[in-house]
């Protein structure tokens, strides 16, 4: 679904000084641009396991000697390596910085609450994307505000509805 030639890999995660969390783009760039490598853009795999997965636009930095790709990028996930897909289709506007490619999910099982909280994140997304400034809440915090809760909450109904996942 992200990249149908692309191979999965997993990519260590190897956070460096004077990254910001968050900001994979604007890093690797400015790596890439130091050190004469490139941006690898693709997607981050993260599974909620038997229950859903979900593809999160993402830059990791490709050295000049393409050895593995590395993920310089600070995280709140802390984990030593993640999936990563490799998918050149998925670039970045540097030049209007803030628009979010929403992230693709995919159902393990099936179940409405699931449905809800994919149309929730989504909203948010478009929402955020809308708003002058992109990526920059200001005018209308309260109302992402209350989107943040709404697939905060179903994130937890699912949870304890669908967790652990049937054997």
């Amino acid at each position: 679904m992200i990249s149908p030639t692309a191979e999965p890999q997993f990519v260590q995660v190897r956070p460096e000084i004077g990254c910001k969390a968050s900001d994979c783009f604007e890093n690797v760039r400015k790596k890439a641009a130091r050190e004469s490598g490139r941006i690898q853009f693709g997607s981050n795999v993260w599974e909620w396991p038997g229950i859903y997965l979900e593809a999160e636009n993402h830059a990791v930095y490709a050295p000049p000697d393409d050895s593995a790709l590395r993920d310089i990028t600070p995280s709140e996930i802390r984990a030593p390596r993640h999936l990563f897909v490799p998918d050149d289709s998925a670039t970045y506007n540097f030049e209007n910085e803030g628009v979010l490619r929403d992230n693709l999910r995919y159902r393990l099982v099936e179940d409405p609450l699931l449905d809800e909280l994919f149309k929730a994140a989504a909203e948010r997304t478009r929402y955020k994307n809308e708003l002058p400034g992109v990526g920059m809440i200001t005018i209308h915090a309260s109302e992402d505000k209350v989107l943040q809760k709404l697939e905060t909450m179903l994130t937890f109904r699912a949870m304890a509805r669908l967790w652990p996942p049937d054997p």
